[in-house]
Order: structure tokens, then sequence, then C-alpha cells
């Protein structure tokens, strides 16, 4: 990963961000700074004047990263130059152990007002958040170091009088601490792709950055890739909020190479990395933790460092993030081929039971009207003819009126024989009549 670093050197060597040594003048409010980590705010009139002696002030890591510099409030009388160390502790309570571990120092121009003097360390030291360290200054004959309240409960004010111990006029000294961080996510789109087949895939890398005028600015790079993503298969897209990436330098080669060099934000800033392609894994791929990848961001302090073979930070420092995802690798999904259609048995069709079918009712049925049969006509009976009878011959009347014996007389019947001819012949036409009525 050292090599890594060296290319940074160049790109920021052209834009000229070596940092000074010192930063005077910062009277900025402590919360207006990013990478702002202790403080205690000056108090008026809570000053310690001309130390004759070592003075310090003790405090707490809040943040694990770099702690890139210190600052004091300080006033000056004449021209006069501040030396101040970074030490470590021991101890109880915590007192300056004597080791320098950083060192940073500052001039004044002559007579000054109280104000902000931010010491930068030339090369940032790692910390480790709960860790406790010391803040060694004096003595100077020209400066006024300004004293602080009692609010801030994870250090003291410490003065070395043939022994260090507590200051005795104050609870702190106004001070602030400023430790750069760095922190990275990585993430695939999905949680898991099929062996064997060809899928659309993302990789996304975001890198947050906090830091002060002492970074130089940043690495951020990919440890390779998978077999099965394949960098000549893939576009890059490079973004960051405080538009300080080059895009020239944006290219999958770079970014899974030597890195991509950005050059630091004021205050930090954050950085967006995404590769889109083919996912291409093989049926051998399948099973076990797949796709794992890593991406690792380093904050970069000294260019002419890294020229030299010199990289700061330490890649296995707070200076540098790191991270993994990972991608599962299944198996296909096999579908089974449906089983022969066997020719399909008829279901026995049973006999449709017909819906009752309702007796009809019958219309009635009306008793055919049998055409009526004629009556043969009778032809006309003729009425006979009578026959005449002959008429008769006029019995001469008798001449014996009484009684007479047979040999006297007989009795005349021809009336009733027309009478009964007459009858007959009525019933005749009777009967005729009422058959044709019929």
């Amino acid at each position: 990963m050292t090599r890594r670093l060296f290319a940074l050197g160049a790109s920021l060597l052209l834009l000229g961000l070596m940092p000074g040594s010192t930063l005077a003048g910062v009277n900025s409010p402590p919360s207006n700074a990013a990478n702002l980590d202790q403080w205690a705010n000056p108090v008026p009139d809570v000053t310690k004047p001309a130390p004759n002696g070592l003075v310090a002030q003790t405090f707490t890591v809040g943040k694990t990263g770099m702690l890139s510099g210190v600052s004091l409030d300080v006033s000056f009388s004449a021209i006069d130059t501040v030396n101040v160390y970074l030490e470590g502790v021991t101890g109880t309570p915590a007192m300056p152990n004597g080791t320098h571990l950083r060192g940073a120092f500052h001039t004044s121009s002559g007579a000054a007002a109280a104000s902000w003097i931010h010491f930068s360390f030339d090369t940032p030291l790692s910390v480790t958040a709960g860790q406790m360290y010391a803040i060694v200054f004096g003595p100077n004959a020209g400066a006024t170091f300004m004293g602080s309240d009692a609010t801030y409960a994870l250090g003291e004010a410490c003065k070395d009088a043939d022994g260090w111990g507590a200051e005795g006029l104050f609870s702190n000294y106004a001070f602030m601490t400023f430790v750069d961080t760095i922190s990275t996510t990585l993430a695939w789109s999905k949680p898991q792709i099929t062996g064997g087949a060809s899928t659309s895939l993302t990789l996304t890398a975001t890198f947050t950055v906090a830091n002060g005028n002492e970074a130089a600015g940043y690495l951020l790079f990919l440890e390779g890739l998978p077999s099965w993503y394949d960098p000549a298969s893939l576009t890059i897209t490079c973004s960051d909020v405080a538009n300080q990436i080059l895009q020239g330098n944006c290219t999958v080669a770079n970014f899974k190479g030597s890195g991509i060099p950005v050059v630091r934000a004021v205050g930090g800033d954050t950085l967006t990395f995404t590769l889109v392609g083919p996912a291409t894994p093989l049926l051998s791929d399948v099973g076990g933790v797949s796709g794992i990848q890593f991406d690792e961001g380093c904050l970069v302090y000294s260019a002419p460092n890294i020229q030299t073979g010199q990289a700061q930070p330490d890649q296995q420092s707070p200076g540098c993030a790191t991270t993994t995802a990972s991608v599962q690798i299944v198996a296909p999904v096999v579908t089974p081929s449906p089983a022969p259609t066997a020719a399909p048995t008829a279901a026995p069709t049973a006999a449709p039971t017909a819906a009752p079918t309702a007796a009809p009712t019958a219309a009635p049925t009306a008793a055919p009207t049998a055409a009526p049969t004629p009556v043969p006509t009778a032809a006309p009976t003729a009425a006979p003819t009578a026959t005449p009878s002959p008429a008769p011959t006029a019995t001469p009347p008798p001449t014996n009126m009484g009684s007479g014996s047979s040999g006297g007389g007989g009795v005349n019947i021809w009336p009733l024989s027309f009478a009964l001819a007459a009858l007959f012949g009525g019933l005749v036409l009777a009967i005729g009549r009422r058959r044709q009525d019929t």
C-alpha cells in the first residue's frame, strides 16, 4: 500500500499544497473547526503572564484519528517565540512524562492582543479515544497564556515547580486539540448473485473526511477486484461534496491500482466512487463467502515525504480507513423438467343426469272435433204417389137402414185406409228432416 501513497506526491506538489509549519492567528470559535476534538474557552482576566518555567495542559482524546495540531490563546507584549510539545503523561493525577512526541513553535512579530495561535505538527500523531496527553509550553518572557474555567473535566492546568503539579491559579488553560478522521463504507448493490450467469452489479465506496490545514490530501483505492468483476467491462463515476476530484484521475485502473489522489478540502469532504458492470461468476464460485472486496482511504500529510518514500501516515494507523463488502454467489435454481404427460385417461363420462324433465303439461288435447260425418243426404224420398184409389163405386144407399141380416148389408173402411197412409207419409218426412239437422 506504500507504493500507492507515492503516487499522490506528484499530484499534490503540482497544486502547491504543502502545509506550513504553523498557522498563526487562528481565532475562529472552536465549534467552527470540523476536526475539533477537545477544548476549553478562555476566560477574561484569567491569565498566566510570562511563566518562568514550563507549564502544561493535560487532556483526554475524544476521537480516534490523527492528532494534527493544537491551539493556545496567547497575547504578546514583545517579540517572542512559543515552543509547544506534545508529551505523554504519568502518575495520578496525570502529569507530563517528559517525552516529546511532537513539537511546533510560533514566533510573534511584536506586541499582540490575545488570540488563538495554532501549532501544526509536521507529522500528525496517531491517537485513540480515551488516551491522555499533555501540551507543554514555556518559559516565555513576552507571552501571556489565557486561562479557562473549570468546565473541562478531562484534564487540568499544570506547572513545573521542581516537579509537576496543579497550576493552582485556575483549573485549565484555554486550548483546543484537532484530530483528523477518515471513515469509509463499501456496499454491493445486491446481497447475492447467481453462479454461471451474468448479473448487472454496482459497487459503491464512500469516504468521509474531517481534516485541518495540515492534511495535503487523500488517497483512495480498492484492494483489487473479484475475478468475475472484469475491470475492462466496468464504468466508474467519481464525485465529492467539495468538488475537489480531478475527473482525469477518475479511472477504474487508478481506483484499483495506485489510487485516486484528491487535494484536501478545507474542513473535510465526502467522496463517492461507483463502479457498474456485469458480474459473471462461474459455477465453481458458488458456495462459501464470496465476492469479498476491500477499499481503503488515507489522509496524506506531506507530499515531500511521499516523494522520498517516507509515506505519512502509516497505513495501519487511524490515518487510513478500510472496510469490506461481500456478495454471496448462489447456485442457479434448477427448474425440474416436467414429467412426460401421460395420455389423459378420459374420466368416464357420467351419463349426464338429465334434469328431470317435467312431464310436459299436455295442453289439454281438445277432443278432436270429428269432422262431422255428413249424414248422407237421403235422396228425398219422393212421397209415394198415392195410387189413386179407384173412385169407389158409389154404393147405392142401403135400402135397409135397420138391423139387417147377413144377407141384408156391410161396414164402409175406406176412410181409415186414407188416414193410415197419410200418417205413414208424415213419419217418413219427419225422419228425413231430423237426419239433415243432425
